[in-house]
């Protein structure tokens, strides 16, 4: 009995009425988005390519060293568990760091050179 008078003392309430007119356009904010200029471009795509390098050099020095790994540590060969650890483990590790290194290599020597071609000028 008690819960039937609570629920007869809640109000009705419509939702409220939503307001379907087009949003107004974007306007552009003037000097408010930063330049894009060619050698920021450079930058961004020496990076890109620092980043691919790394990660076959990592992946390959990787796989290098899980195979140094199995044989030093004499990690047995059944049912392919040494190529499961050297692939499955050591070769994801090596493409991450090996990704993450050549990216902020590239991107490093190229904003030096731009550094150094800007002082030039």
């Amino acid at each position: 009995m008690p819960a039937r008078m609570a629920r007869d003392r809640i109000a009705f309430k419509p939702p409220p009425a939503m307001n379907l007119s087009p949003l107004p356009p974007d306007e552009p904010v003037s000097g408010t988005q930063p330049r894009i200029t060619r050698d920021m471009m450079k930058t961004i795509v020496l990076a890109a390519l620092g980043t691919v390098v790394g990660l076959v050099l990592g992946v390959a020095l990787s796989i290098l060293a899980g195979i140094a790994w199995v044989s030093i540590f004499q990690t047995t060969d059944f049912e392919g568990y040494s190529a499961m650890l050297v692939f499955f483990t050591f070769a994801p590790v090596g493409a991450v760091l090996g990704g993450l290194i050549g990216a902020i290599w590239a991107a490093y020597t190229a904003a030096r050179a731009r550094i150094r071609m800007e002082s030039d000028a």
